[in-house]
């Protein structure tokens, strides 16, 4: 009798293993949501152990906007490693800035930034250091993001795409 495939991601013990299972999963046509799922999660894990791993971050007591951008670097990271491209540029800004700086600075740039690029391609928008400061304005600086109070938050891809997120709120964010 076959292991559930649920189990089987659940128990891969190296992010190599995990790409070639993930590709074998995809070339017998027996992806799901429930594999496509667990397969994700399976890549943050990857993702996070390498962040802290390469930063000595402390990521225990994280505010909710720290844990959402760590979750957002390690699927990122990820998917970096599984696309056989690195993300050293990623680590360096996080151990030199922390998380939320990170975020900020990464954001405030006048690019998209490849990260983006990469979580968008990925169908995962909702990851990007954009969405997380959208939705917890309140933990990070007022005077990076006061000229974008009431405004749409707008990005050009690569592409030439433009997007758009939810608009910021114009209170409750720290100095």
């Amino acid at each position: 009798m076959a292991q559930d495939p649920i189990v089987t991601i659940r128990n891969v013990r190296s992010l190599d293993d995990l790409i070639s299972l993930e590709h074998n999963i995809q070339r017998g046509r027996a992806e799901t949501a429930e594999t496509q799922a667990a397969i994700e999660a399976r890549y943050a894990d990857f993702g996070l152990t390498m962040v802290a791993e390469k930063t000595g971050l402390d990521l225990e007591g994280l505010s909710p906007a720290e844990g959402r951008i760590l979750n957002a670097i390690g699927r990122y990271v990820a998917l970096q490693k599984r696309d056989r491209k690195g993300a050293s540029r990623t680590f360096q800004i996080i151990a030199n800035r922390g998380l939320i700086d990170a975020a900020e600075v990464t954001v405030g740039r006048s690019k998209v930034t490849q990260g983006f690029e990469v979580l968008e391609d990925a169908d995962m928008r909702g990851l990007s250091f954009e969405q997380i400061i959208v939705d917890h304005p309140h933990e990070f600086s007022a005077r990076r993001f006061g000229m974008r109070t009431g405004r749409w938050v707008i990005r050009t891809n690569s592409r030439g795409r433009r997007l758009i997120w939810a608009r910021l709120p114009s209170s409750g964010r720290k100095s």
